[in-house]
């Protein structure tokens, strides 16, 4: 099963969005760590983005540290645009499909961990991790905004059956 870790998120209609997108791509569960805003769960830009999700907002956890939003997890991959120096990037694109049994196990869980909308994952962060990872960009514009990557990551991992067509 996938869990999406969100370190530190600040707006309510990224999270809103990625609360949107695990349901479609879903089985997922959502934590959020130390959020910038405590009320981002229950702005009305949160209630915007996440329509349809009314009943999901409840399953959300919000905890004060990655090491409590990894508990459980049997594998983290760290998403970001920035290389550090002990730790490999992978391209997810070619290294998704590794991952694919993991996610889909009903035994273990696979975290996708994403850092702020302003700075990213930290240093902490990423090293919290097994392994980070990027999605490809083209050279003019490097990074995606938060929701737009954890959904292009949860589509990318999702195999389910029963779909919508």
């Amino acid at each position: 099963m996938k869990r999406v870790v969100l370190c530190p998120p600040a707006g309510p209609r990224n999270v809103g969005s990625i609360l949107s997108a695990a349901l479609n791509f879903g089985p997922t569960g959502l934590v959020i760590v130390k959020p910038a805003r405590p009320s981002l769960l229950v702005h009305p830009d949160f209630g915007l983005m996440s329509h349809g999700g009314e009943d999901a907002r409840a399953a959300i956890r919000v905890v004060d540290t990655i090491e409590e939003g990894l508990v459980g997890c049997h594998h983290a991959v760290g998403f970001t645009a920035r290389a550090r120096k002990k730790q490999r990037r992978v391209d997810w694109r070619e290294h998704a499909p590794t991952l694919q049994p993991l996610a889909d196990s009903d035994d273990e869980r696979l975290a996708l961990v994403f850092g702020s909308e302003e700075s990213g994952l930290t240093a902490e962060e990423a090293a919290a991790c097994q392994e980070t990872a990027h999605l490809r960009t083209s050279p003019a514009h490097t990074s995606l905004n938060l929701a737009q990557a954890a959904t292009v990551v949860l589509y990318s991992l999702f195999t389910g059956t029963a779909v919508h067509q």
